[in-house]
């Protein structure tokens, strides 16, 4: 019994943890555009011929 609650309030920290820090990021416009340039050119590039 007591390992349960000990899982359970450990599990509760790194989920509230988890979702603090993902919710809290923001990017500038410059970010933004130089990922989506990323990522088309990957896409471009590994995809091709498909």
């Amino acid at each position: 019994m007591k390992f349960i609650r000990i899982y359970a309030i450990v599990s509760l920290i790194l989920l509230v943890s988890c979702s603090v820090n993902s919710s809290t990021k923001e990017y500038s416009d410059e970010t933004i555009r130089e990922a989506q340039a990323n990522v088309t050119s990957y896409i471009e590039n590994n995809y091709a011929n498909i």
